[in-house]
């Protein structure tokens, strides 16, 4: 029999006609062939889901890695305090950015235990039970409860991470294995889902690491004009004060003099000498006042001058005062648009999310269906011939 060809078969000359042997034979050939493709099939799918494992680690700790980089982002300086809108561009402001991924969770319901993150390993898989796999917004709500209140998009990106355990864990314990196609073709749209996420994390970081790098920069400046306007001020202020008390000093020793040069003195002499010598008080007295009448006009002057450049000098620095606090009107109101403009772009990347992953679950759905069709036509036509 070994040299008469591979297909000759010992017939001791049963019941069955050649030609239903023959079609027999010829359906077990086709059936070893699929066989083998399907084992080849799921040979492939157990490596697809080795890198698939690997790859859902490797986003994982990036996504944490992306959450402590939006933890540790600087905090604003304290003096802009009255610039309060940093903290809910950086996404620091949980109570209102976490209200959509993290809803009030009842006090009658206990509270969710922690699950232990995956090793990475394609043999260590998490149990879910069908009403956890049924329902994503109860595995959300667990995850964002165990981690506190998270961004919303962090919020999102443990959303997908969920979705990909998930989906591997029904891999795993999935019975039948024509149907890993459809779960692996799942898992491909959550990471490409997931890659988008984490691409659009990366770059709106590093928009809100130079917004709050320029307004770091602008915040100093502001500082360091203020410190120099007010170190001038100080300066004049004090040149002011100590020309005001050289003024009185010299007003002072002016009053001392006139006070020493009117007193009257003791008369010695009596009769024409008294004259004379009340003559020589008085030429005295009109030669000691006019040197002072020139000091005093002097004085005059300067503290007319003094008074005038401290009226310049507040007024300079009211009109600094009055364009400073406009640039700062300026700036609060810059602010309050950008953060306006934000609030809806986020609105309308919110949407288009919601619409695209709408269209995509009703055509994830269309081809489950498709394919669930196609399968069964498939096993009524071979079971067709079997009858």
């Amino acid at each position: 029999m070994e040299g008469r060809g591979p297909y000759r078969i010992y017939d001791p000359g049963g019941s069955v006609p050649s030609g239903e042997a023959s079609t027999a034979f010829e359906r077990l050939v086709k059936e070893n062939s699929r066989l083998k493709e399907k084992m080849q099939g799921i040979k492939m799918l157990g490596e697809l889901l080795e890198e698939s494992q690997m790859e859902a680690t490797r986003l994982r700790q990036k996504a944490e890695e992306l959450v402590k980089d939006n933890e540790l982002l600087p905090p604003p300086s304290p003096s802009l305090g009255s610039f309060d809108p940093l903290a809910e561009l950086t996404g620091k402001d949980s109570n209102v950015t976490a209200s959509p991924t993290a809803p009030a969770c009842p006090s009658d319901k206990p509270a969710p235990v922690q699950k232990p993150p995956s090793s990475g390993t394609s043999s260590e898989f998490e149990v879910v039970t069908p009403e956890e796999q049924n329902s994503p917004e109860s595995s959300s709500h667990a995850n964002a409860m165990a981690l506190g209140p998270l961004p919303h998009e962090d919020g999102n990106l443990m959303l997908h991470l969920q979705r990909l355990e998930t989906t591997l864990s029904v891999c795993a314990e999935e019975p039948d294995h024509g149907q890993l196609f459809t779960h692996l073709g799942r898992m491909a749209l959550e990471f490409n889902r997931l890659a988008s996420k984490v691409h659009k994390n990366e770059q709106r970081t590093s928009i809100l690491q130079t917004l709050c790098e320029q307004l770091r920069k602008e915040n100093e400046a502001l500082k360091a004009k203020l410190d120099k306007g007010l170190e001038q001020r100080d300066q004049a202020a004090e040149r002011l004060r100590e020309e005001n008390l050289e003024l009185k000093k010299l007003l002072m020793s002016n009053g001392n003099k006139e006070g020493a040069s009117g007193r009257p003195g003791s008369p010695k002499m009596e009769g024409t000498g008294k004259k004379a010598v009340a003559g020589q008080q008085q030429a005295s007295v009109t030669a000691s006042k006019v040197p002072e009448v020139v000091a005093l006009g002097a004085a005059e002057k300067k503290v007319k001058m003094l008074e005038q450049q401290r009226s310049e000098l507040l007024e300079v620095n009211k009109q600094w005062d009055q364009h400073f606090r406009s640039m700062k009107q300026q700036y609060e109101q810059k602010i309050t648009e950008l953060r306006q403009k934000l609030a809806d772009l986020q609105k309308q990347v919110t949407d288009l999310e919601a619409e695209r992953e709408q269209k995509q679950r009703d055509f994830d759905r269309k081809l489950l269906l498709a394919k669930s069709k196609i399968e069964m036509e498939e096993a009524s036509v071979t079971a067709g011939p079997c009858r």
